[in-house]
């Protein structure tokens, strides 16, 4: 099973956390691709060392990009159906991994068809996420799940997984953290389906690589644009 599923890493200077991430999902994953995006540390170095396979851009290039440089990767040197993404502060825990794998086996045993995406969802009221942090999560889903029309519990984590199909079904227009609100309005509006699975998350010394006011401002155009394009008859 976990040979039909590759991991994603975005990553930008993680140096501090990146062996420990790798070297724990590699318990469950066989493929692993951290995508080092433009990286002034010892992030690829590390993750290389830690079996994981390393892209390296020279300037940041945005983590929506660095997603999809990763999948498509993924998709070349593996037969992975599926592309399973987490962040690489340690701030999801890899023992979560089995939860996606055993939403596609139950997928698999019901013949479904496979155009997915499974989110994970911190269940933030409950959870050691900063307040602010907190407060703008849950206002951005509330915000989602009333312009879709579907009920969710956290839409903006990047512990995620999507059917490969899913991935190649169009040209991706976020290049940054909006990705994951993009990929909901895209998914509602094509009527594929939207899973959760509850996952912890740990918050830690880490430092949030989120502008606030360059990444608000991109979350907020992208929220408009997608909404268009899911009320475009």
């Amino acid at each position: 099973m976990s040979g039909s599923i590759s991991l994603v890493i975005p990553a930008h200077n993680e140096e501090k956390a990146i062996k420990a991430v790798v070297q724990r999902a590699a318990n469950y994953i066989a493929c692993v691709i951290v995508v080092a995006d433009g990286c002034t540390d010892k992030t690829a170095k590390l993750a290389e060392n830690a079996g994981a396979i390393v892209l390296e851009t020279k300037q940041r290039i945005g983590k929506g990009r660095a997603m999809c440089m990763g999948w498509q990767t993924a998709m070349q040197k593996s037969d992975c159906q599926w592309i399973l993404f987490m962040d690489g502060d340690l701030q999801h825990d890899a023992k979560d991994i089995p939860k996606f794998i055993k939403q596609v086996k139950k997928l698999e045993v019901k013949k479904t068809p496979h155009i997915e995406l499974i989110l994970g969802s911190r269940q933030p009221f409950g959870s050691s996420m900063p307040v602010l942090r907190r407060w703008a999560n849950c206002l951005m889903t509330s915000l989602i799940a009333l312009a879709i029309e579907r009920k969710m519990k956290d839409s903006q984590c990047g512990f995620r997984m999507a059917h490969k199909d899913f991935l190649n079904s169009r040209s991706w227009k976020s290049h940054h953290f909006e990705i994951e609100t993009e990929m909901l309005f895209v998914a509602a509006k094509r009527g594929w389906r939207v899973r959760e699975v509850e996952v912890s998350c740990s918050y830690g010394e880490e430092v949030s690589k989120i502008a606030v006011v360059k990444d608000t401002w991109r979350w907020l155009s992208a929220f408009v644009k997608s909404s268009l394009y899911f009320l475009k008859s």
